[in-house]
């Protein structure tokens, strides 16, 4: 079964940006400059091409039973353009624009990601951490062998730390308490694989993640990601609880089920996969 949300996607065309790392002991950025056109005349004839654009995910939509899609280019660090399609709002007929929240579901991911890393730049952590070094109950998750290495914090980043792939479950356990989330791996979990051996897709292991982010910074997840990364960006109309989001704003949830459209109830902000897996509505622009 396909949930549907929103596609909400940023486009880099024909842009340089190069990063210049400095190696040491730990890697950090030393420099960056924003994305940009050598020549003006190609960022010119980028926007020649945003009728394609459009059709192309107008297209992608309309083929894929999306009842909304929002999406913008961003090219040489500006919006040059943005569209939108489709009712955000089958039962008031509310069209998406450009301001409308969706739930933008594991690209949420990447923030936590974004936050360990700045840990790391701080020295107030290394990515070969253990995890139970920050999650005690770690210590009580078992292990699939006795020769098995410890879990680090860069198994989970990289989604291998031998946890067995958990989706759709993990997208239906938004509200759930953050004490579950401990209990459970207190109580054992299961494994497919040892840790560091191949990628299994695992909403778990970020899950812990913003449970370490909590733990270092002192700070619950949604606060340390709002202050650290979303305020400093810009991104001023994100949302962590959808029942504060204006309902104008508010694309609800859909799947397209025996050629209908069915409800998908949102689920509010709770606990447990607010520590990594957060049901965040975004709009930056």
């Amino acid at each position: 079964m396909k949930q549907l949300s929103i596609l909400s996607i940023l486009i880099l065309l024909g842009c340089q940006g190069p990063f210049k790392i400095q190696k040491g002991p730990t890697q950090s950025v030393q420099a960056y400059s924003i994305p940009h056109f050598a020549d003006s005349t190609s960022f010119e004839n980028v926007k020649k091409g945003f009728p394609v654009v459009d059709k192309i995910f107008q297209d992608y939509a309309e083929r894929n039973h999306f009842p909304a899609i929002s999406y913008g280019i961003v090219a040489a660090g500006q919006l040059i353009h943005t569209n939108s399609f489709g009712t955000a709002n089958l039962q008031t007929k509310l069209p998406a624009n450009s301001k409308t929240l969706f739930r933008i579901a594991s690209m949420s991911k990447s923030f936590t990601a974004m936050a360990i890393l700045k840990l790391r730049d701080e020295g107030k952590l290394s990515l070969s951490d253990p995890v139970s070094q920050y999650i005690p109950e770690m210590n009580r998750a078992g292990a699939l062998t006795t020769d098995a290495p410890a879990i680090t914090i860069q198994n989970l980043l990289t989604m291998a730390a031998g946890f067995p792939e958990d989706n759709p479950w993990g997208d239906r356990q938004l509200d759930a308490a953050e004490a579950e989330l401990l209990n459970q791996v207190s109580q054992g979990i299961s494994f497919s694989n040892v840790p560091g051996v191949s990628f299994e897709y695992s909403n778990l292991g970020f899950a812990l993640l913003g449970n370490i982010i909590k733990q270092i910074s002192g700070l619950p997840y949604q606060t340390y990601i709002t202050d650290n990364i979303m305020k400093p960006l810009g991104m001023n109309d994100s949302k962590w609880e959808y029942s504060e989001a204006p309902a104008e704003q508010l694309a609800l949830g859909y799947i397209w089920q025996d050629d209908q459209w069915v409800d998908v109830p949102l689920l509010h902000d709770g606990g447990l996969w607010r520590d990594g897996r957060i049901n965040l509505l975004h709009r930056r622009f």
